[in-house]
């Protein structure tokens, strides 16, 4: 649904109503398999930082998340 706000959505101070608009949503991925990598053994991140990095994912319409630790 974030997705239907445009970029604005995604900034810390939120500029819009909280409206979305009318429609029908017909939405597949172009690829079956689209992730990214989070190596969090070699790049550590605050725990606050991993659900958004999960959001920010979703967003961009990746569908797998592969984490490493080696």
């Amino acid at each position: 649904m974030r997705q239907l706000h445009g970029p604005d959505v995604f900034r810390a101070a939120l500029l819009h109503s909280g409206l979305f608009p009318r429609g029908i949503v017909g939405d597949y991925p172009r690829f079956p398999r689209r992730g990214c990598l989070l190596d969090v053994a070699r790049h550590f991140r605050p725990k606050y930082e991993v659900p958004r990095f999960i959001d920010q994912l979703a967003a961009h319409k990746l569908n797998v998340l592969h984490l490493t630790d080696d």
